[in-house]
């Protein structure tokens, strides 16, 4: 058999590959299309949640938020938004979610005041379990249930703010879960973010619950 003869016999081999699995691929999008499955969500949003204990969201992809959020309430599992910035369809979003964690600019970008009355009218309307503003050097402000409660930030010497936001809602989603008190929660969250201010490297500089926990001790005031 001559090598050109080889080529030919290769090359019509995988002609045929190919219009098999076209083939192939044909017939199953004609099944889903007959079953009303929608060929893009075979693997569905309560398969993602699936024991999850709690779901955060940020709107980047508003319409995967918004989807997962209303499947996460049918599931009774938790929820919390992550609003660092104002984007379209946020203030929905937000009304949807059991806790809402904000920004300084995300609030102002919004336009709502700072002061407790205006964070408490929003509150209302959003009728979340809590509203949290973080102010970044300044602490943060929460609305739950009529109450407020202003949590300063620890007094550290920062290096570097890069994951401060994140760490501070792992640091509220954890004690969620604990089933701690909300104040404590938030003092939790704070000492997260104060931790990893005194070191480079974001996530890097991520710090340990044992950390944490001396931390909190060292400042127990």
């Amino acid at each position: 058999m001559t090598r050109k003869l080889k080529e030919i016999i290769i090359k019509r081999i995988f002609f045929l590959f190919a219009c098999v699995s076209i083939l192939i691929l044909g017939l199953i999008v004609t099944f889903l299309f007959r079953e009303g499955i929608p060929i893009f969500h075979i693997v569905s949003v309560r398969d993602f949640l699936f024991g999850s204990d709690l779901l955060l969201v940020d709107g980047l992809m508003m319409d995967a938020s918004i989807s997962a959020v209303k499947r996460a309430r049918e599931m009774n599992i938790p929820t919390m938004l992550d609003a660092g910035s104002a984007r379209p369809g946020m203030t929905g979003l937000a009304g949807l979610c059991d806790y809402v964690v904000a920004s300084e600019v995300f609030a102002e970008g919004l336009g709502w005041g700072l002061k407790p009355e205006a964070l408490l009218k929003e509150f209302k309307a959003l009728r979340c379990n809590a509203l949290t503003v973080t102010q970044g050097e300044n602490g943060s402000i929460t609305v739950s249930d009529d109450c407020i409660i202003r949590m300063p930030a620890f007094t550290v010497e920062a290096v570097d703010t890069t994951g401060a936001g994140d760490v501070f809602h792992a640091g509220y989603i954890y004690g969620l879960l604990q089933g701690w008190d909300l104040e404590t929660v938030l003092r939790f969250a704070a000492a997260l973010a104060a931790l990893i201010c005194m070191r480079v490297g974001g996530r890097a500089g991520a710090p340990r619950l044992g950390e944490v926990a001396e931390f909190l001790r060292a400042h127990n005031e």
